[in-house]
């Protein structure tokens, strides 16, 4: 893991928060959530059912989507590592601590220091924007590639098709879409979470902002 030390608040010298990036993806806990990602997923898939009763998804072609979205999923949190080092690589601490904070514990000191949940959540909101940012940055570049090479393989197989660029078109728009809404919707599910339970609120409500776009 590879540490990085950060005053967030120049008015509070003795407020520091560590950042931890990955230095190997492929770590038990990172392929454990995978998992379970990945099977929440593919579940529904198995259990849709035809109106004969018949499944709508060959029960053999389930572990093979499965292990496909555990690949994604770890396509994403490594491309997510990624724009994490190039973050602290790049940009000053100040502007790192920024896409890198912890917005739960963020939205408690926030909170504790205008003594008003009011104020305190419109400064999660607004913290949100960057803090949400870089995830949703991993799921709309892996997506992209996806999308690409799914692209230039009709090319390569059926020539100039016209409908294959409009698809890619089309799917590239809503994955912008998908982006921008995400990291928006995040903030704002954020903010109205510190306003009803600083960190636990915080939390529930920017995961429901975060993934209102996926479903």
């Amino acid at each position: 893991m590879a540490s990085l030390l950060i005053q967030l608040n120049p008015n509070n010298k003795y407020h520091f928060e560590e950042y931890r990036v990955p230095s190997f993806v492929f770590h038990r806990t990172t392929l454990m959530i995978s998992s379970i990602k990945a099977t929440l997923a593919v579940a529904p898939l198995a259990l849709q059912r035809n109106p004969d009763n018949s499944p709508k998804v060959n029960p053999r072609a389930i572990p093979s989507i499965w292990a496909r979205t555990v690949l994604r999923e770890l396509c994403v949190i490594s491309t997510k590592t990624c724009l994490q080092r190039l973050v602290l690589n790049v940009c000053t601490l100040q502007t790192a601590s920024h896409f890198m904070k912890s917005l739960p514990a963020s939205a408690v000191r926030k909170v504790a220091r205008y003594d008003s949940k009011l104020i305190g959540s419109l400064k999660v909101a607004r913290a949100g924007l960057a803090a949400h940012l870089l995830t949703h940055l991993a799921l709309f570049v892996v997506e992209e590639v996806i999308d690409l090479y799914t692209y230039y393989r009709s090319l390569k197989e059926n020539g100039d098709d016209q409908n294959a660029k409009e698809k890619f078109i089309n799917k590239t728009d809503k994955n912008l879409v998908r982006l921008i809404g995400s990291v928006a919707l995040g903030a704002l599910g954020s903010a109205i979470g510190t306003l009803i339970k600083p960190d636990l609120g915080t939390r529930i409500g920017g995961l429901i902002g975060d993934t209102i776009l996926y479903l």
